[in-house]
């Protein structure tokens, strides 16, 4: 991911927030509709915690079913995405 100072820097975490704008935009690439209700999100407990800029793209993936919640029914969207967990993501996009 990109730094705030404009770096490119591999060592940092991504946030599933953030991962779920860069799958969105593969999405829009592939010209999957990416609009979606954002009613969705209330369907998790910490829906609400989706930062503004993220919200419609964690919404259209899922509507997809390309994000998924914990079984607390969690996004954690300020978390950092796993290898498994982006592994599938990936899996999901290309199926």
């Amino acid at each position: 991911m990109g730094s705030s100072d404009g770096h490119f820097d591999p060592t940092t975490t991504i946030q599933r927030q953030d991962a779920s704008m860069l799958i969105a935009k593969a999405l829009h690439s592939r010209e999957i509709p990416t609009t979606s209700s954002l009613n969705r999100l209330s369907d998790f407990k910490d829906g609400q915690l989706v930062s503004g800029y993220a919200r419609e793209a964690a919404a259209v993936l899922l509507q997809h079913n390309l994000l998924t919640g914990d079984e607390q029914q969690r996004l954690n969207p300020t978390g950092p995405l796993t290898r498994a967990e982006a592994a599938m993501l990936i899996y999901r996009l290309l199926k």
